[in-house]
């Protein structure tokens, strides 16, 4: 007999035979899995399916055969079979996010994704929330099952009608933009 067998898990394969033959054969059937790979990292989404027919259970939710996971952080797909059988994958999403070293005068934070939270310098912030305050920043993306990233950037101000290390005669007018204080020595 030609037969193929789908279900995931643990089985006994058994064939009877003449005068009481008996066989058993202990084989495992995995799952296939397309579109991720075991601790991999993917930018803004995880999409992927099973072609089991079994249950996908991702962070202890359930669906069916496919799943887009969109949400920030470290993942765990579970797929049970039968008598037993437990197959798992970790994978972590990271945030959809544009983050230079350095700007001038002010920067919008946006995440394109789902997340936990974002704090900026120690203080949540709302996602597209401006910072204007000249200096350095560190911005902390928290995402679920213990995913955290640290993004550190500075805003610089312009400053218009005067250049480093340039003389002038008898006096000077500049005008900076961003928000901070100015101190002139002298």
């Amino acid at each position: 007999n030609n037969t193929t067998y789908y279900y995931v898990g643990n089985h006994t394969l058994t064939i009877y035979g003449a005068n009481n033959y008996v066989r058993e054969y202990s084989i495992c059937i995995i799952p296939t899995v397309e579109g991720i790979n075991e601790s991999s990292t993917y930018n803004g989404k995880a999409t992927f399916s099973v072609l089991s027919g079994n249950k996908i259970i991702v962070d202890g939710t359930t669906y069916t055969n496919e799943c887009t996971i969109t949400e920030v952080g470290n993942h765990t797909l579970i797929i049970n079979g039968s008598n037993g059988y437990t197959f798992t994958y970790q994978f972590t999403v990271t945030e959809i996010i544009s983050i230079d070293d350095v700007y001038e005068n002010k920067v919008i934070i946006s995440i394109e994704n789902d997340y936990q939270s974002i704090t900026l310098d120690g203080k949540s912030i709302k996602n597209n929330s401006e910072c204007n305050i000249l200096g350095k920043h560190t911005l902390v993306i928290t995402g679920v099952n213990g995913y955290t990233k640290t993004y550190e950037f500075t805003i610089n101000p312009s400053i218009n009608g005067v250049e480093n290390d340039k003389e002038y005669q008898t006096s000077v007018s500049w005008k900076i933009g961003g928000n901070a204080t100015i101190e002139v020595d002298g």
